[in-house]
Parts: C-alpha cells; sequence; structure tokens
C-alpha cells in the first residue's frame, strides 16, 4: 500500500494520542478505545483518503476461517488489536497475563503454518506489547516498548503493511453485496452489455452464454420458466436493472459478479500463500490486465 508516514505525520499523532491518553486515565478501558480510534481513523481519512472503516473488524471472533477464543477489540487485516485502560500494561505482572491472555485467545489458536501473515499489539497508552511470529526460531516474539515517537511509528507500519480485507462474512457482505452502488453499475452494465452481444450474435459471447446455459438446464431443467422464479428475478432486479429482466441472461450476469469476486479473493489467498504482493490490487490499478495476468 502506497502509504508513507512522515515524520511531521508521526510528531502529529504522538501529540494527539499523549492528549487522549491523559484525558482518559482513569477512565474505562471503551473510553480510550473509542477515543483512540476515532482519531486513528480520521487521520487515515484525511491524510490519505483511506477508510479504515473497509478494512477492520470489531469486537468479532474470526479472522476468516480461523475461530478465536474471544473478540478482540480490533482486526486490521492480519494485525490483531487489543486495548487496554490507561496504564494496565504498565506493572510487570499484570502486562504478562494480559499477554498471555491475548496470545490464548487470538494469536495461538491461528495454525502455525499461518503465524507468519500475522502480528498481535497490545496498547494501553504507556506500553506497547508487540506479538509476531519469528520463522527461525518457530516462536512467538513479543517486544515490550514505551509510547514514543518511535513505538507509534511501529505500529503504523505495521497497520500499513496488514491492511487487507479479511474474508468475513460481514465484511464480504459490506463490500460485495448487491445493494452497493459499484454492484449496481457493474450489474446493469453487464447485463446491458450482455443483451446487446447476444441481439448482434457476437461469436465469442454467444459461446460463452450458450455453454453456460446448456450446461445449466443439464444440472436444473427448465426451472427458470417457472412463473414464481421470473417473479423472484423480477424483484431482485428492481433495484438493478431497468424494466424486467429475462431469467436466465440475468442469473449469468449474478453468476459473473460473483465469480469475479470469487477470483479476487483466490487472488489474495495465493499472494499471501506465495509472499507475493497483492495481485489483486495489481489487476485493479493496472492498464493492461492482460500483461499483468501473465506475470503470474
Amino acid at each position: 500500500m502506497d502509504i508513507v508516514f512522515t515524520d511531521s505525520d508521526i510528531q502529529l499523532l504522538f501529540e494527539k494520542f499523549q492528549k487522549i491518553i491523559e484525558n482518559c486515565n482513569g477512565f474505562p478501558e471503551m473510553t480510550f478505545r473509542v477515543r483512540l480510534e476515532q482519531w486513528l481513523h480520521t487521520f487515515f481519512e484525511t491524510r490519505f483518503n483511506l477508510n479504515l472503516t473497509t478494512y477492520g473488524l470489531h469486537d468479532y471472533d474470526e479472522i476468516g476461517t480461523i475461530k478465536l477464543e474471544g473478540a478482540p477489540d480490533a482486526i486490521y487485516g492480519k494485525l490483531i488489536i487489543d486495548y487496554k485502560a490507561v496504564g494496565e500494561l504498565v506493572e510487570s505482572t499484570s502486562r504478562q497475563s494480559k499477554t498471555e491472555e491475548f496470545c490464548k485467545k487470538y494469536y495461538d489458536v491461528i495454525p502455525i503454518y499461518m503465524r507468519k501473515f500475522f502480528k498481535g499489539m497490545l496498547f494501553d497508552g504507556r506500553k506497547f506489547v508487540f506479538i509476531e511470529w519469528n520463522e527461525q526460531t518457530q516462536q512467538k516474539s513479543i517486544v515490550v516498548e514505551d509510547f514514543s515517537k518511535q513505538s507509534l511509528r511501529k505500529w503504523l507500519e505495521w497497520l500499513k503493511d496488514s491492511l487487507a480485507k479479511n474474508p468475513s462474512g460481514r465484511l464480504l457482505n459490506q463490500a460485495f453485496s448487491l445493494d452497493r452502488g459499484f454492484a449496481k453499475s457493474f450489474i446493469n452494465m453487464l447485463y446491458t452489455r450482455l443483451k446487446t452481444a447476444l441481439q448482434n450474435n457476437e461469436t465469442s459471447t454467444v459461446t460463452h452464454y450458450n455453454q453456460w446455459h446448456d450446461k445449466f438446464m443439464f444440472l436444473y431443467g427448465s426451472v427458470l420458466s417457472g412463473k414464481k422464479i421470473k417473479k423472484d428475478f423480477a424483484e431482485v432486479a428492481k433495484d438493478l436493472l431497468t424494466g424486467d429482466p429475462e431469467p436466465a441472461p440475468f442469473l449469468f450476469v449474478l453468476f459473473t459478479y460473483y465469480a469475479n469476486i470469487i477470483a479476487l479473493i483466490c487472488a489474495e489467498v495465493l499472494s499471501a500463500c506465495w509472499q507475493r504482493p497483492s495481485i489483486s490490487r495489481q489487476l485493479v490499478t493496472s492498464g493492461n490486465k492482460k500483461a499483468s495476468l501473465r506475470m503470474f
């Protein structure tokens, strides 16, 4: 992700967080967490035009297919964060206990072969606890640092490098549901182009569509000719298209839309497994997508 934190960025956040920490001293953990996250989100939105909400899960007990033994305060892609009330991590015994609890509930449940992709962090305004996987020793590395401009930069770099959308049901629904503006636009455009291509008898489109249609008919018969399903499709399409759709082409368009989403998710999984840069991000930003695909 093309984000660079300048010294002035760090100075600004450090001073703001210092004020939040002092104002939250003696208050519950939730007060500290909410005020800190609000300003963190504001900073990324105003400085980099990046909405952290689209990447974050709060009080959620899973990361993709990994079930956690509790719900950490925040999960940003591959970074798991738990906030504590101001000063709760200062005393070593208390800090060790809370770190062990964090690892047991959120980090140790991640399969060993996947731990190298994830990082954990606890923060109470006075101390950071940074947790990551050491591939050489095959053990967790736990580092405690005082809150400073240097440790703040480390947190922000971890956050930046970890940002990715987790394939959780909640985030997938937020990102790709049919009521999203880009989904409506994509489906409407694809349906219009498909109908035009079929009417003009464009060879490539007709061939692909007929292959899909023949396979669908073989598996499900004449299910699309029923009155009820036509009514159901018209109900789904009323906010997506102008006029009632033909069930078969409309279903083909929906299949295509979700097939593209699945392909992007698979691309992200492969990127992580191969330790390569995000394939889907390169495809989205590339001017020549065919050339980009050949690279992989």
